[in-house]
């Protein structure tokens, strides 16, 4: 993740994600939490990543809108859904 930014009622969450590895990859959903100051999660969501498959060492940036933000946001972070769900 680059960059968290409020825009009205919509946090817009972008950043990239990278093929570190020798092979192609398939991408899974992108999972954006919400924590609170203690880092307890209060809300998170699930997003199509940027591109199905990433070969070696490419990269695809991501921009998402997270709707409907709960108070009491202090940290946030992007994760992929390894639960195949």
């Amino acid at each position: 993740m680059d960059s968290a930014v409020r825009a009205d009622e919509i946090l817009i969450v972008s950043g990239v994600v990278s093929n570190k590895s020798e092979k192609l990859y398939g991408v899974p959903d992108l999972i954006v939490s919400l924590k609170d100051n203690q880092g307890v999660e209060i809300s998170s969501q699930k997003f199509t990543p940027p591109a199905p498959l990433l070969d070696a060492g490419e990269e695809a940036d991501f921009s998402v809108q997270v709707r409907n933000v709960p108070a009491g946001v202090d940290k946030i972070s992007v994760e992929f859904n390894n639960t195949g769900n």
